[in-house]
Protein backbone atom coordinates (compact mmCIF):
# COMPACT_ATOMS: atom_id res chain seq x y z
CA UNK A 1 0.00 0.00 0.00
CA UNK A 2 1.41 3.52 -1.12
CA UNK A 3 0.17 6.78 -0.12
CA UNK A 4 0.21 9.62 -2.49
CA UNK A 5 1.35 13.02 -1.21
CA UNK A 6 -2.11 14.32 -0.17
CA UNK A 7 -2.69 11.30 1.77
CA UNK A 8 0.33 11.66 3.61
CA UNK A 9 -0.43 15.55 4.05
CA UNK A 10 -3.80 14.59 5.75
CA UNK A 11 -1.94 11.90 7.32
CA UNK A 12 0.33 14.81 8.94
CA UNK A 13 -2.58 17.14 9.42
CA UNK A 14 -4.21 15.04 11.60
CA UNK A 15 -1.13 13.80 13.41
CA UNK A 16 -0.74 17.44 14.72
CA UNK A 17 -4.46 17.76 15.33
CA UNK A 18 -4.03 14.67 18.06
CA UNK A 19 -0.28 16.35 19.21
CA UNK A 20 -2.45 19.51 19.98
CA UNK A 21 -5.41 18.27 22.11
CA UNK A 22 -3.32 17.42 25.15
CA UNK A 23 -2.20 21.26 25.44
CA UNK A 24 -5.98 22.21 24.47
CA UNK A 25 -7.59 19.69 26.32
CA UNK A 26 -6.38 20.36 29.94
CA UNK A 27 -6.74 23.92 29.14
CA UNK A 28 -10.52 23.45 28.69
CA UNK A 29 -11.05 21.52 31.58
CA UNK A 30 -8.89 23.99 33.40
CA UNK A 31 -11.27 26.72 31.97
CA UNK A 32 -14.22 25.18 32.78
CA UNK A 33 -13.54 24.00 36.78
CA UNK A 34 -11.92 28.25 36.93
CA UNK A 35 -15.69 28.86 35.78
CA UNK A 36 -17.14 26.66 38.28
CA UNK A 37 -15.00 28.27 41.24
CA UNK A 38 -15.42 31.91 40.36
CA UNK A 39 -19.15 31.49 39.99
CA UNK A 40 -19.31 29.24 43.31
CA UNK A 41 -17.49 32.32 44.93
CA UNK A 42 -19.71 35.42 43.53
CA UNK A 43 -22.94 33.64 42.59
CA UNK A 44 -23.21 30.95 44.92
CA UNK A 45 -27.11 31.21 43.87
CA UNK A 46 -26.25 30.14 40.57
CA UNK A 47 -24.15 26.92 41.47
CA UNK A 48 -24.28 25.85 45.25
CA UNK A 49 -27.52 24.00 45.74
CA UNK A 50 -26.80 23.79 49.39
CA UNK A 51 -26.47 27.63 50.11
CA UNK A 52 -29.47 27.94 48.17
CA UNK A 53 -31.41 25.72 50.44
CA UNK A 54 -30.57 27.43 53.49
CA UNK A 55 -31.13 30.82 52.33
CA UNK A 56 -34.54 29.66 50.95
CA UNK A 57 -35.06 28.25 54.16
CA UNK A 58 -34.00 31.86 56.39
CA UNK A 59 -36.06 33.34 54.01
CA UNK A 60 -33.79 35.23 52.66
CA UNK A 61 -34.22 35.13 48.97
CA UNK A 62 -35.17 38.19 46.93
CA UNK A 63 -38.51 38.13 46.84
CA UNK A 64 -38.62 38.58 42.91
CA UNK A 65 -37.02 35.32 42.83
CA UNK A 66 -39.09 32.22 42.91
CA UNK A 67 -38.69 29.60 45.43
CA UNK A 68 -38.78 26.63 42.96
CA UNK A 69 -36.00 28.52 40.34
CA UNK A 70 -33.44 29.05 43.45
CA UNK A 71 -33.59 25.54 44.36
CA UNK A 72 -33.56 24.16 41.01
CA UNK A 73 -31.02 26.53 38.86
CA UNK A 74 -27.91 24.94 40.83
CA UNK A 75 -28.73 21.51 39.80
CA UNK A 76 -29.25 22.04 36.35
CA UNK A 77 -25.89 24.59 36.28
CA UNK A 78 -23.57 21.79 37.93
CA UNK A 79 -25.33 19.31 35.62
CA UNK A 80 -23.97 21.27 32.94
CA UNK A 81 -20.68 21.36 34.09
CA UNK A 82 -20.61 17.31 34.05
CA UNK A 83 -22.12 17.27 30.81
CA UNK A 84 -18.91 19.50 29.61
CA UNK A 85 -16.74 17.99 31.36
CA UNK A 86 -17.65 14.60 30.16
CA UNK A 87 -17.60 15.75 26.74
CA UNK A 88 -13.66 16.89 26.87
CA UNK A 89 -12.91 13.76 28.18
CA UNK A 90 -14.95 12.16 25.06
CA UNK A 91 -12.49 13.90 22.86
CA UNK A 92 -9.73 12.77 24.98
CA UNK A 93 -11.00 9.47 24.31
CA UNK A 94 -11.36 10.03 20.43
CA UNK A 95 -7.82 11.45 20.09
CA UNK A 96 -6.26 8.28 22.07
CA UNK A 97 -8.28 6.60 19.25
CA UNK A 98 -7.12 8.94 16.23
CA UNK A 99 -3.33 8.27 17.66
CA UNK A 100 -4.14 4.82 17.85
CA UNK A 101 -5.24 4.10 14.34
CA UNK A 102 -2.71 6.60 13.06
CA UNK A 103 0.11 4.73 14.48
CA UNK A 104 -0.94 1.58 12.43
CA UNK A 105 -1.46 3.04 9.43
CA UNK A 106 1.81 4.83 9.55
CA UNK A 107 3.33 1.60 10.47
CA UNK A 108 1.56 -0.32 8.01
CA UNK A 109 3.17 1.80 4.89
CA UNK A 110 6.33 0.81 3.47
CA UNK A 111 7.97 3.85 4.05
CA UNK A 112 7.20 4.49 7.39
CA UNK A 113 4.77 7.05 6.46
CA UNK A 114 7.13 10.37 7.48
CA UNK A 115 7.32 11.60 10.74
Amino acid sequence: MKLDDDEKAYLDRRQALTTRWWVIGPMLLLAIGGVVGFLWVRSPLLINPWRTARLIAAERVPPTTLAEMAAKLPVVFLVCCVLLVALVLFQFAAVIQERRLLRIIRHRLPDGGGP
